[in-house]
């Protein structure tokens, strides 16, 4: 049970950190106008996939705000147990990549806090801008911030884009 527990805790955990983990861009950049050279950001919208090493992939959506904010959202997180969305923060770290972080908690049906989990990644964007690719590592803590698992993958992100009714 326990251990049931705890690969549903590191699929939430890993499929929010991807998604966010996912995206990242410089503040100054308008999202999916890309810079003044031309090359897009991760400002944006996006749909990722997460590949952890100790439980079965996943997809997830981030939004990367211009300001440096970060939102994830996986398809484990609409499992049991409950856990929020990913917040966090990402920075550019060179022409087309970013680092990521963000935070996730868990709660028991009776809204008690089960575990946080923290998702640190570094993200490269494609030349064109509508992908990315990159490394992540999940660790989740007890309610008392002792670490209890990490894991690692990697994951994959594509642009969302406006597809305009006919």
């Amino acid at each position: 049970m326990v251990g049931t527990k705890l690969r549903r805790l590191v699929l939430i955990s890993l499929s929010l950190s991807v998604a966010l983990v996912i995206s990242a861009v410089a503040p100054t950049e308008v999202a999916a106008q890309g810079t003044p050279n031309g090359r897009k950001t991760l400002v944006g919208a996006w749909f990722n996939t997460v590949t952890p090493t100790l439980v079965e992939p996943f997809v997830g959506l981030g939004t990367f705000s211009a300001d440096g904010g970060v939102t994830n959202i996986s398809s484990v997180s609409l499992g049991a147990p409950l856990e929020s969305p990913g917040y966090g923060q990402w920075v550019k770290t060179g022409p087309d990549t970013y680092a990521v972080t963000f935070l996730t908690i868990s709660a028991d049906a009776a809204g008690h806090h089960t575990s946080t989990s923290k998702v640190r990644a570094n993200l490269r964007v494609s030349a064109n801008g509508d992908d990315f690719i990159g490394d992540f590592q999940v660790d989740f803590f007890d309610p008392g911030g002792a670490l209890l698992v990490s894991d690692t993958g990697i994951v994959t992100g594509t642009r969302i884009k406006v597809e305009p009714l006919p």
